[in-house]
């Protein structure tokens, strides 16, 4: 649970970087809304892996860079999810890019921490047991 805890915690700073630059990044207007959630979605990234290496997933077990290979991969996948994502929410219900993401946030969290936890840093996390936690 701890480490949920502390995933969470790091997840929600760097979410508010992203958001911060992705702000910014909509201020450019050449630039198109998926490009400015693909920019801000990596460098938000950056930061939440070196606050997961230094202190959510203490021992990993792995190299620094293999490490740091899974998890670029891992949030590859994420980011490929969070612009479809945002694109649908943008495109079919009308929202804003920001709350698009927020939005898609919601769900790829969850993703990230998940496989993050399981094949990357292997922590001894489980969905099954933060369900029994709750209860």
């Amino acid at each position: 649970m701890v480490t949920f805890l502390r995933f969470d915690a790091t997840a929600f700073l760097t979410f508010l970087l992203e958001l911060g630059i992705l702000y910014v990044c909509m201020r450019v207007p050449s630039l198109p809304y998926l490009v400015s959630v693909a920019i801000a979605f990596i460098l938000s990234t950056l930061a939440q892996y070196a606050l997961c290496h230094a202190w959510v997933f203490v021992r990993s077990g792995r190299t620094m860079p293999v490490e740091y290979g899974y998890f670029m991969l891992i949030l590859g996948a994420g980011l490929l999810w969070t612009l479809l994502l945002v694109g649908f929410f943008v495109q079919f219900l009308g929202v804003s890019v920001i709350v698009g993401r927020i939005l898609a946030g919601a769900f790829i969290g969850l993703w990230d921490f998940y496989l993050n936890a399981r094949f990357n840093f292997h922590s001894p996390f489980s969905l099954h047991r933060l369900t029994r936690l709750g209860q």
